[in-house]
């Protein structure tokens, strides 16, 4: 059954009144306090926990989702009541893919192991990060030279960060470097 055109504007105006709400929540989170920073700092306290481990540990011959469920354990067992999303861990080709699941697949040696976690803390904020490792030892030289182009972008990146600095500015400029 078709709208008549009074229910067509009540749709419209409900989708207006939507999309109005979305844009000042989302100027409203620009900008973090202090308190808000602190908490996001508490979450990504234990990351770096976690890559420490990652980095002193062996990769070679695991399975991504071994080192996935390991992250998801010592995150887990440091008080944090949830994750930030599902561990991403993936390597060699698979860790070019967003957001790529973790497979029952051993990380072979001299393969870019791509790991992004997060935890969220007791206030409720999250955190994010990832990071690349070489398993086993050096890349190959194609995806060195790959690391260090993506190295350089996310240089540029964080040079441009700054008090008040837009995120889409910094991420261009990033960009800039690739492209």
């Amino acid at each position: 059954q078709l709208l008549n055109q009074t229910e067509l504007d009540v749709w419209q105006a409900y989708y207006d009144l939507q999309t109005a709400a979305s844009s000042v929540a989302s100027t409203a989170n620009l900008v973090k306090s202090a308190t808000e920073i602190a908490a996001t700092r508490h979450a990504s306290d234990i990351l770096e926990v976690v890559y420490t481990n990652i980095a002193q540990g062996q990769l070679v011959g695991r399975t991504e989702v071994a080192v996935a469920w390991e992250i998801e354990r010592t995150i887990r067992e440091a008080g944090f009541p949830a994750l930030s999303f599902e561990p991403i861990v993936a390597s060699g080709a698979h860790g070019a893919l967003p957001h790529a699941e973790p497979r029952d697949v051993a990380i072979e040696r001299g393969a870019l192991v791509v790991v992004d976690i997060g935890a969220q803390g007791e206030s409720g904020y999250c955190s994010d990060c990832t990071r690349t490792f070489a398993a086993g030892g050096a890349p190959d030289p194609a995806a060195a030279e790959d690391y260090a182009l993506v190295l350089s972008a996310q240089l540029a990146g964080l040079g441009a960060v700054r008090p008040g600095a837009i995120g889409g500015n910094v991420d261009a400029t990033a960009r800039e470097v690739i492209d």
